[in-house]
Parts: structure tokens; sequence; C-alpha cells
């Protein structure tokens, strides 16, 4: 299991120092009225709306098993993707793929689309338009899978 709080600050440490301190998506509170709650982070623009198969715990356990290494056990797995964008890949695991789903992204539409996907689809799965600074802040446990989606790249 993976705590989250220890990834987030790993994911800091790989960063760039300017990077690291610029903000979003790793500090908050957003959305606290200031001149600029976005802190550098794109909001202008939503993410595509695309599936991610790399993304995918069947995948991810594939990968394993073939460098030799046993896959969390399936059933009741929990699932983290940070930077979910629209989340249509993390909406299609949580429907399709047994355990628990959750997903962070700093921009409030990726996470009201994808609350409304979880929503139409019935599968439980549940969305925050968090910085990770918040996230962490949620104690949400040890997760078996964390991914991140353009966390570096968008």
């Amino acid at each position: 299991m993976i705590q989250v709080r220890g990834l987030v600050t790993q994911i800091k440490d790989l960063l760039p120092a300017e990077a690291a301190s610029a903000g979003a998506p790793f500090n908050g509170p957003h959305m606290d009225n200031s001149a600029d709650w976005t802190s550098g982070y794109v909001v202008e623009v939503d993410y595509t709306h695309g599936y991610y198969r790399e993304l995918s715990p069947v995948l991810i356990d594939f990968t394993l098993l073939v460098a030799g290494f046993e896959p969390p056990a399936r059933g009741s797995g929990r699932y983290l993707e940070l930077g979910m964008g629209q989340a249509l890949s993390a909406n299609i695991h949580a429907a399709a793929v047994e355990g628990e789903c959750v997903g962070v992204d700093f921009n409030p539409s990726h996470a009201a689309n994808a609350m409304q996907l979880a929503q139409a689809s019935g599968s439980g799965a549940r969305f925050f338009d968090d910085s990770f600074a918040q996230f962490v802040g949620r104690d949400m446990g040890e997760f078996d899978y964390i991914t991140l989606h353009g966390v570096w790249s968008w």
C-alpha cells in the first residue's frame, strides 16, 4: 500500500525548485477569491476526453507480472489517479475493475465532469477538485495503485 502524503512529497522533491514552490497543483487552497487562485495551473483550457490504457489497473498488473512482481490482490484494491483530467479513464476503470476508485484534479470543471460521469455510470468512483496539498489533508489512507496523469506535462 502507498501513502498519498509520502508520494506527494516525493513528487515535489523530483520537480525543479521553482515548479515545486510555484503553487498548484501542489499547494492549496484554491478558490479563495484571491487574484490568482490558479498559481499558474492551466484552467483556461479543459483537458481532452480520452482514454489512457496505461493507467489501467489491469495493465499495471500485467506489467508487474511480466517484471516478476506480485500485483495487488483483486477485489478490494484502492486506485488513485492524481491529475485525472476529465477522468474518462478513471471512470472506465471504476466501472470495469473491482475496488475503490478515487481521483483528484485542481481544475474544478474537470472534477465536475468526472463526478457527472461517475453518477451516470453508477460506479461509485469519487473525485475531488483539490490541490495535492488539500487532498493529502483529507487523509484518504493508503492506495494499491497511484497513477499520475499529466502532472508534469499539463
